[in-house]
């Protein structure tokens, strides 16, 4: 591809932690959802009579997957953008559109008494204003 620049490594070591940071505190909060009697407990009271222990884990998990599958993602992405593949405003574009995506999502299915969605979300935040910082590098040219 002609028009594309190499992934400056600032930028490639931004999106890997803030990527491995939404990871992390994703993966602390389905743990605790996961032991939590009280919300398996209230968990239970609307999903019906039909549900079960094993039930509750895997919606728990299905739901980590999905809050962790981006950031996952475009890490990745990003690796491969830095040694052979490169970027562009496509990729600015395209991988700004999925991060907030993902934290919108994240942003719905919001606990607001747990800190983890608060740190989960700023890491949303950090990733989101990492990506988009990828079109000055890709405007100034000078990573080609």
């Amino acid at each position: 591809m002609e028009n594309t620049v190499k992934l400056p490594t600032k930028n490639l070591y931004a999106i890997i932690l803030a990527s491995g940071f939404i990871i992390f505190f994703s993966s602390l909060e389905a743990i605790m959802a996961a032991k939590d009697r009280g919300l398996y407990d209230a968990w239970i009271t609307k999903a019906g009579s039909d549900a079960d222990l094993g039930l509750y884990i895997s919606a728990v998990f299905m739901t980590y997957f999905l809050k962790i599958m981006i950031p996952a993602a475009l890490s990745v992405y990003a690796i491969a953008a830095r040694n052979k593949i490169g970027v562009n405003s496509l990729f600015v574009f395209i991988w700004s559109v999925l991060v907030a995506g993902g934290g919108a999502y994240a942003f719905i299915g919001r606990n607001t008494s747990s800190v983890f969605f608060y740190l989960v979300m700023a890491g949303y935040a950090i990733l989101l204003l990492s990506v988009l910082s990828v079109s000055d590098a890709y405007s100034s040219g000078k990573y080609k």
